[in-house]
């Protein structure tokens, strides 16, 4: 997993000392396949925790400055629809966008407002971290997951359903 933090600088070229510590994460694999032909898709894969996750650990959220590591929740499935990465415990959503607009766009179902997965007001997913803000019409699919602290991996495979021929 990430962290962001500050650490002081020294003088000159006196060495850094600081300390910190990282929660062990969950390995999240699976694939993703068209539910017609069973075939991999070629997608981006990222996590983001819910709101509501009381496990997030201090350091998750970034600061307001820049981080060129910002996208180290993001991958990409391999040819075949693949898919490895490390997420942290409790309640949270991952993302998947194939590339192109081949499949059908996801829509929050009404009990994924009442349980605050996303916002009722402004339609985006209810997450924390960094990397703006998604709404489910964004998606070619995702999965709420809450795996446990205790968890060291996990499968969770997703199939997208063909675009509907325009009319």
């Amino acid at each position: 997993l990430h962290r962001f933090d500050q650490v002081e600088d020294t003088v000159g070229f006196d060495p850094i000392t600081t300390g910190l510590s990282l929660p062990r994460g969950i390995v999240i694999t699976g694939r993703v396949t068209d539910v017609v032909t069973g075939t991999g898709v070629p997608s981006r894969v990222f996590y983001r925790p819910l709101e509501k996750n009381d496990q997030v650990y201090g350091g998750y959220d970034p600061n307001d400055l820049p981080a060129p590591w910002r996208r180290g929740r993001d991958t990409t499935t391999d040819l075949n629809g693949r898919y490895k990465i490390t997420v942290t415990s409790g309640p949270g959503l991952l993302h998947f966008q194939e590339y192109g607009n081949a499949y059908q766009a996801c829509e929050a179902t009404k009990q994924e407002i009442e349980d605050g997965i996303v916002d009722s007001k402004d339609g985006f997913f209810r997450t924390r971290g960094h990397g703006g803000m998604f709404s489910p019409s964004a998606m070619s699919a995702y999965k709420v997951i809450a795996p446990a602290a205790t968890e060291r991996t996990a499968t969770v495979d997703v199939t997208y359903r063909p675009a509907k021929p325009p009319k």
